[in-house]
């Protein structure tokens, strides 16, 4: 795996990477690209070097959230075409969403997984916004009224799988957080889960979340299910034990 953010950036050196590495390396490997970098040549040079898999961020299915929340300037339509390109050439992606951005109603928070659902996302990923103080995202939200005006540092949770569902609006952004990767890989369960995160958060929403994030994280590691489970005991232990 390349820990490179956006392995793609540079085109005239991915174009000559390939060849060198198919020729003195050859195993295969998995990278993060962009989805508004990406066009059919990147692909086949990427599986021509040996790439099994790639991971990009879609953050927002709403186009107006993602890109005034993000500044990313990536057009649904080149979402729609990476994960066509990536299909085409049989290269398994993971993408990266996340919940409980600034403006967000129920419906603009269905287009994320409206979106994933569509590109047929192998590996859907999400989590919950972590708003950092002095960032110009969490001063958009305190604009909004969405965080208060003394926000700072000891506001922070723990970790970006939870938060203190206070509001119905956050508590049913936590229950689709929880059932996002099901809803994604089974859309036919689309229209009940709609219905389900209406509840109240419970443990049973969380040990789906915890179950089907093991089996991402299985998939996009490439790891048996045994050191899946170690890794997935002492995340659990490290993290969600210290989210309140």
């Amino acid at each position: 795996f390349f820990q490179d953010d956006i392995f793609i950036l540079d085109k005239c050196w991915l174009l000559s990477f390939h060849e060198k590495y198919q020729r003195n390396v050859g195993i295969p490997f998995t990278c993060l690209v962009r989805a508004n970098l990406i066009d059919e040549q990147i692909v086949s040079k990427l599986k021509k070097a040996g790439c099994v898999g790639v991971q990009f961020g879609i953050e927002s299915g709403n186009e107006k959230i993602r890109n005034h929340s993000w500044r990313a300037s990536v057009a649904g339509a080149q979402i729609i075409n990476t994960g066509k390109l990536f299909k085409r050439y049989k290269i398994k992606f993971k993408t990266y969403n996340m919940l409980g951005l600034p403006s967000e109603d129920m419906e603009s928070m269905f287009d994320t997984a409206r979106i994933n659902i569509r590109i047929k996302t192998d590996l859907p990923w999400a989590s919950l916004l972590m708003p950092y103080p002095k960032t110009d995202i969490a001063d958009m939200m305190i604009q909004n009224n969405e965080l208060p005006k003394n926000y700072n540092l000891d506001n922070i949770r723990s970790t970006f799988f939870d938060m203190k569902a206070i509001t119905k609006k956050e508590k049913v952004t936590l229950n689709f957080q929880r059932l996002f990767i099901i809803c994604v890989k089974f859309p036919f369960l689309f229209p009940l889960i709609k219905k389900l995160i209406l509840l109240l958060p419970n443990r049973i929403y969380d040990y789906i979340f915890y179950f089907s994030e093991l089996y991402v994280y299985k998939k996009s590691e490439n790891l048996g299910w045994l050191d899946s489970l170690k890794t997935g005991y002492y995340f659990k232990k490290n993290n969600f034990s210290q989210s309140d």
